[in-house]
C-alpha cells in the first residue's frame, strides 16, 4: 500500500516517533511518501536517517514556478470541487477574518498535497495531529471526491482517497471547536488515539456512529 505521511515540520526532533512508525511501515512492505507543511530546519538533521528522510520529503508550502501552475490548473480546472472546497474551507470560520484566512490558505495546501497524491500514486493519507495536518488531509481527500465523484458513480473513478489521522495528547483538546476536531473525526476514515484518556476524549465530543472508527495504537520504544 502507497500512503502519504503528512507532518508539519518533519522530519524535526519532536517527529522522531513518526520517522520509527514510518520506517516500521516501510519494513512491513508498504511505500511511504513523507509530505510536511513546513521544511524542518537543517539544525534539526541529526543522523544520516534524518537527511536521508529529509531529501525524500516534499514540502507542500514551497511552491515552484511548475507546482503553482498545477495548483492553479487544478482549481480552474475543477470549478464545482473548488466551490465546494471553499465552502467546506469556511465551515466554523464564524466570521472571523484570520480564521477565514488561515483556512483559505489550508484549502489551497490541500489542493497542493491531492496533486502530489495523485503524482505518486497515493490512495490514502495520514495525518499526524489534529490540528493544521488533519485540515488538509480532510480537504484533499473531500476534493478528491468531489472531482471524481459522479465518474465513481458510473464506475470510471477509481478508488476514492482516504485519510486518517493519529490524535495525541490533551493539548489537542484545548481549542477541540476550533480545530474542528469532531467533524474531522466523523469525516476521516480511520483515527488512531494514542491511549485511552486520547479515545474517551474523543468518543466524549464525537457522534457514537464515529466510535468504531477509535483504534488505540501507542507511541512506545524498542526494548
Amino acid at each position: 500500500m502507497r500512503i502519504a505521511y503528512l507532518c508539519t515540520d518533519y522530519p524535526a526532533v519532536p517527529h522522531t516517533f513518526i520517522q520509527r512508525e514510518i520506517v516500521a511501515l516501510e519494513a512491513r512492505g508498504h511505500e511511504i511518501v513523507p509530505l510536511t507543511l513546513n521544511r524542518a530546519p537543517e539544525s534539526a538533521l541529526l543522523t544520516a536517517l534524518d537527511r536521508d528522510h529529509a531529501e525524500r520529503t516534499q514540502v507542500v508550502k514551497e511552491l515552484s514556478p511548475g507546482r503553482a501552475t498545477r495548483l492553479a490548473l487544478d482549481l480552474l480546472g475543477h470549478p464545482l470541487a473548488t466551490l465546494r472546497g471553499l465552502r467546506r474551507a469556511l465551515r466554523g470560520t464564524r466570521g472571523d477574518v484570520e480564521r477565514v484566512r488561515k483556512h483559505l490558505l489550508q484549502f489551497v495546501e490541500a489542493v497542493v498535497v491531492w496533486r502530489i497524491c495523485r503524482t505518486h500514486r497515493c490512495r490514502a493519507i495520514h495525518a499526524h495531529f489534529g490540528q493544521v495536518p488533519a485540515t488538509v488531509a480532510w480537504f484533499a481527500t473531500a476534493f478528491d471526491r468531489d472531482v471524481h465523484g459522479r465518474r465513481r458513480q458510473a464506475g470510471r473513478g477509481g478508488a476514492p482517497m482516504t485519510w486518517s489521522v493519529t490524535i495525541h495528547g490533551w493539548h489537542e483538546f484545548v481549542n477541540q471547536d476550533l480545530a474542528m476536531l469532531a467533524p474531522k473525526v466523523e469525516a476521516a476514515d480511520g483515527v488512531v488515539c494514542i491511549s485511552h484518556f486520547t479515545r474517551s476524549q474523543l468518543m466524549r465530543i464525537a457522534d457514537v456512529s464515529a466510535w468504531d472508527k477509535l483504534s488505540i495504537v501507542r507511541c512506545g520504544l524498542d526494548e
